[in-house]
């Protein structure tokens, strides 16, 4: 398992991809895997920079203070043995998750 984490590229999860939507006004937990375990990670998005440390997988999760809406912003992660991972055009705003009917219109 180990082994299995350093020979993978850091990522993040794919809620957290290019052109993404992220909800105004609330803590934004961002997450991925692949890092190397133990390694100090930080995370810049707009204007705030936050940091923590790669679990024993490789697996990371970062807390972001709520934010206003904007953007396109940048995610970036990195740390000096994983690289950087970025995903670009983030927005902050509202999101709707809608679901029913064959019938339902936008």
């Amino acid at each position: 398992m180990m082994i299995a984490a350093l020979l993978a590229a850091m990522a993040f999860n794919p809620l957290f991809s290019d052109h993404a939507v992220l909800q105004r006004d609330r803590e934004l937990t961002v997450w991925g895997e692949g890092a190397v375990p133990g390694e100090r990670l930080t995370l810049t998005f707009a204007q705030s920079t936050t940091w923590t440390k790669a679990n024993r997988d490789g697996s990371f999760r970062f807390l972001l203070p709520a934010q206003k809406a904007g953007g396109p912003f940048e995610l970036k992660a990195s740390g000096e043995k994983s690289g950087t991972v970025v995903a670009t055009d983030i927005l902050v705003g509202e999101v709707w998750l809608c679901s029913g009917q064959s019938n339902m219109e936008f």
